[in-house]
């Protein structure tokens, strides 16, 4: 038979063990839960009310956009994701407005950078994130969104407005017979512009005229030589003023609108 001092000192040491095995499970299970609650607070809800992570994308910067595109304005796709109200009041010069649905399917050229302008909805600009996910890599969301940009010095195009005197500010105008008298008598010097419908230009044209409606101004700007003297006309001056609050807003300063209509100086 052992000694009696001999079986206590047993039984502590296995006491010992099981206070020591449970201490280990107990801590493991603090930091378990501890960072199953951390993880939680990365998680959002879906529609379905299901659990999903929070897009995780990179955002560039006004600055660091700016400069793209200046360097390589091909190689970029702006895709605004506001309102078509909200697009249509002010937006970044060169963007395009689109859906969530439309993310996805855009072509972007090899090596490009699709920059999305956040719509300020958190679902609606997830769902975006997640549509845009085939692009890998080549996706930003702009930082803090067009009030940056705006802040920034960066181009806005606006909706025309002839009661704002901003917009009135944009336009300089000159009638039918001071055209004829200096963008007429001095043709060379100008880059003559016809704003009208494609089809209404090509019934009484304008000598010397390169032909861009109105809702193309924007995507076919390029067409455009920079700084360079603009003689702008369109189907009446209400159209006149908007195209030449268009230009303005893209960065063409030197336009004179035709107070009229292109068929008063058609030849």
């Amino acid at each position: 038979m052992e000694p009696i001092g001999q079986d206590r000192s047993s039984r502590s040491d296995f006491v010992a063990i099981l206070v020591g095995f449970g201490l280990v499970i107990a801590i493991s299970a603090f930091f378990l839960f501890r960072g199953n609650g951390e993880r939680k607070e990365d998680l959002t809800l879906n529609t379905n009310g299901e659990a999903s992570e929070k897009p995780s994308l990179p955002t560039i910067s006004v600055a660091e956009l700016r400069s793209r595109l200046v360097s390589s304005p091909k190689s970029l796709i702006v895709a605004d994701l506001r309102s078509a109200d909200a697009f249509r009041s002010a937006h970044a010069a060169g963007s395009s407005l689109s859906s969530v649905t439309d993310i996805g399917s855009l072509d972007l050229p090899d090596d490009g950078l699709l920059i999305l302008v956040p719509s300020g909805v958190a679902d609606s600009d997830r769902k975006a994130a997640d549509a845009a996910s085939s692009h890998d890599t080549r996706i930003a969301f702009l930082a803090n969104g067009l009030a940056d940009w705006q802040s920034a010095g960066g181009a806005i195009v606006t909706d025309p407005n002839f009661s704002s005197p901003i917009d009135r500010s944009k336009v300089t105008l000159i009638s039918p017979a001071d055209w004829k008298s200096t963008v007429g008598a001095k043709e060379t010097a100008y880059r003559v512009l016809d704003a009208r419908e494609s089809d209404v230009s090509a019934t009484a044209p304008v000598q010397n005229a390169i032909n861009i409606p109105y809702e193309n101004l924007e995507s076919r700007r390029s067409e455009l030589p920079a700084a360079t003297n603009i003689a702008l006309c369109a189907g009446s001056p209400d159209e006149a003023f908007r195209a030449g609050v268009r230009l303005f807003d893209l960065g063409f300063y030197a336009v004179r609108t035709l107070d009229g209509s292109c068929s008063d100086i058609a030849k």
